[in-house]
């Protein structure tokens, strides 16, 4: 695998730049603070772009618990 120049690091690095800065506003909004939503769906739409360019990709997956490892947890709390 070759080596990675700095521009094709740059989207790499700056994810989750991205990412933190939407978790700042998503978490003030939680606290019940305004928040600028177009700042917000900016930095969502970078983070998307950026994972597209640099093929992150996203693929659903079964999390649903078999009935044996649902029962387990419940069975123990009674």
């Amino acid at each position: 695998m070759a080596k990675k120049s700095p521009v094709e690091w740059g989207p790499t690095k700056s994810r989750p730049t991205a990412a933190c800065l939407a978790e700042q506003l998503e978490s003030r909004l939680a606290r019940g603070e305004e928040i600028d939503i177009q700042e917000h769906s900016l930095l969502v739409s970078t983070m998307v772009r950026v994972a597209q360019r640099i093929g992150i990709d996203r693929r659903a997956q079964n999390i649903t618990p078999s009935l044996s490892e649902y029962l387990t947890p419940q069975e123990a709390a009674d």
